[in-house]
C-alpha cells in the first residue's frame, strides 16, 4: 500500500501512523491463483522444457513452459495444455488453464489472471499464432472396487488398507489436463495390498453435486 499526505513533515507521525494503520481491505471474491505450497511433482512439470525454450514460444511445450514461468505477482496457473484449433484454417491454438484456491482445489482461472497471462504470452508467441485462452473441464472421479481377501486375514484391515494405498496414489496427486486413467494401474495397486487374493470388479465413475462439480 502506498500513502501520499500533502505535507507529511508537518503532520504528527503518531497521526500518519494511525493512518497507515487504519487500511483494511475485504475481497469480495476469493483469492485464486496462489501456489505457495507446491508439490514435488508440479515442481518437475513445470520445469520440463523451460532450458530449451530459450524465451520463445514454437512448440506447445514452449508454451506450456511460457505459461508456467509467469511471475506469481501476475497470479499462478496450476495446469495448462494447448491445442490446435481443429475448426480453424490459420495457426490458431486453444489454451486451456486452471488455478488453485485456498483449499487448493483445481478452480477455474478468473479474468485479471486471464488477461494477465494473454499479456505475457504476447511478448514470446510467434506472430502468426493466434491464441485463445479458456477454462479447463473440472471432472471429479470416484473408484468402487470389489476384492477377495485371502484367509485367515482381518478382512476390516485389509479393505482399509486398499482405501488408503488409493488415497495415497489419487488424492495427493491431482492429474495433469488430458491425463488418461489407468484402470490397469488400480487392479495393480489393489492386489499388491497384503491380504488381497485378487481385484475382481474396478468402477470409475464421475462425481457430481454441490461438493464436488
Amino acid at each position: 500500500s502506498t500513502f501520499i499526505f500533502n505535507d507529511e513533515f508537518s503532520l504528527s507521525n503518531t497521526k500518519v501512523a494511525d493512518v497507515r494503520r487504519s487500511l483494511e481491505v475485504i475481497n469480495q471474491n476469493p483469492v485464486i491463483g496462489d501456489l505457495t505450497s507446491e508439490t514435488v511433482d508440479e515442481v518437475r512439470q513445470k520445469s520440463y522444457g523451460v532450458f530449451f525454450s530459450q524465451n520463445r514460444a514454437v512448440t506447445s511445450q514452449d508454451y506450456k513452459s511460457m505459461v508456467y514461468s509467469m511471475p506469481s505477482k501476475f497470479g499462478a496457473i496450476a495446469r495448462c495444455a494447448i491445442q490446435k484449433d481443429s475448426d480453424s484454417f490459420k495457426r490458431n491454438l486453444n489454451l486451456y488453464i486452471l488455478c488453485k484456491n485456498s483449499d487448493n482445489n483445481l478452480v477455474p482461472a478468473n479474468l485479471s489472471i486471464k488477461q494477465n497471462l494473454k499479456n505475457w504470452i504476447n511478448r514470446y508467441r510467434m506472430i502468426n499464432d493466434s491464441i485463445d485462452i479458456l477454462d479447463a473441464k473440472i471432472t471429479n472421479l470416484g473408484i468402487k472396487f470389489e476384492i477377495i481377501s485371502e484367509r485367515n486375514v482381518n478382512k476390516a484391515t485389509v479393505l482399509n488398507n486398499c482405501l488408503l494405498t488409493l488415497n495415497n496414489e489419487f488424492i495427493n496427486k491431482q492429474p495433469d489436463i488430458g491425463e488418461f486413467l489407468e484402470i490397469t494401474k488400480i487392479y495393480k495397486l489393489l492386489n499388491a495390498v497384503r491380504g488381497v487374493a485378487d481385484t475382481v470388479n474396478v468402477d470409475v465413475y464421475q462425481k457430481i453435486g454441490s461438493d464436488y462439480a
